[in-house]
């Protein structure tokens, strides 16, 4: 027969165990992530690949900024871009 403090005991012990297992899932979770960048509700993965410059011109990324009226020097906007971007957290 079990008693009421050998359940109890178990009890605890079996919650510190989940709680490792929680925390092993979660570890594991984080490596998998590392490598992906939120894109709004979306994970998107980034494989570290080379990228020719034919894939490059069917991404769709070439002239992406062609019909921008706001944009006058694309060159110009994407260094003032790199440059925001390696200063935030800075302040």
């Amino acid at each position: 027969m079990i008693t009421k403090q050998q359940l109890t005991d178990k009890l605890k012990q079996l919650e510190l165990e989940i709680g490792k297992l929680r925390e092993e899932v979660e570890e594991k979770d984080k490596k998998k992530r590392i490598g992906s960048v939120p894109l709004g509700n979306k994970i998107t993965n980034i494989a570290p690949t080379t990228i020719t410059a034919k894939s490059l011109l069917k991404s769709g990324l070439v002239g992406i900024w062609k019909n921008r009226s706001d944009i006058k020097d694309s060159g110009e906007f994407a260094a003032s871009l790199r440059k925001r971007a390696q200063s935030r957290g800075e302040n």
